[in-house]
């Protein structure tokens, strides 16, 4: 599947590290390619297997200028968007054992990919020289993990297990250039060290959860 998504009158609001409030609107294209498949290969297996690549941008960003104000409109058309991943995969596939007629075990093995996404700058500066923060060209790298679990249907009830991330991959979720306001570093030290650092958030380790479904 291709498919075109315009979003439009979108109003964009950031907040700088002394707590102002920088005000834009913008409309914004999205585009990408998408598909998906299923299949029992053999009796009780199934597998499954989606993708999807996209692209996202800025047809129009400009900012809201205060009636009186001095500043000039700043314009950011063409920058991407951020936090879209270009490419997303989930596969995987899960077996049906018999164990007797009531009860099924029901291993199951997935890999899901997030791939690379443009973040956020915070430290951004506008035509003047000023602090504004804007879409950044810098990326964060993509990640994946891989899945395991199990059911166990039995009569109105679902026992399940699942462990998450079982290799213990080390990635980042969230990324954003920083303008010294989370941990009040600006105007302190170097300008190296007071603002300009990434910050990120960093992906849960390995996770191991069951639970017990009920239906009635």
């Amino acid at each position: 599947t291709f498919y075109y998504q315009n979003w439009a009158n979108q109003e964009i609001d950031t907040t700088l590290a002394n707590g102002n409030s920088v005000s834009a609107n913008g409309t914004s294209e999205y585009k990408g390619v998408n598909g998906s498949f299923d299949d029992d290969p053999i009796a009780r297996l199934h597998v499954f297997a989606n993708a999807n690549v996209e692209t996202a941008t800025y047809t129009n960003y400009e900012t809201v200028v205060p009636i009186g104000s001095s500043t000039p409109e700043q314009n950011f058309n063409g920058l991407h968007v951020p936090y879209v991943p270009k490419s997303t995969i989930n596969a995987g596939a899960y077996y049906d054992f018999p164990v007797s007629h009531e009860i099924h075990i029901r291993p199951m093995a997935s890999f899901q990919y997030t791939g690379a996404q443009y973040i956020f700058n915070n430290n951004g500066v506008d035509s003047s020289g000023n602090q504004f923060p804007q879409p950044s060209n810098q990326t964060m790298p993509g990640y994946g993990t891989l899945n395991l679990g199990v059911k166990v249907p039995y009569k109105f009830m679902e026992l399940n297990f699942n462990a998450l991330n079982v290799a213990d991959s080390k990635y980042l979720i969230y990324e954003y250039i920083s303008s010294g306001g989370y941990f009040s570093t600006a105007g302190n030290g170097t300008p190296a060290q007071s603002a300009g650092y990434i910050l990120a958030y960093p992906g849960a380790p390995i996770s191991v959860y069951g639970g017990i479904t009920l239906h009635f």
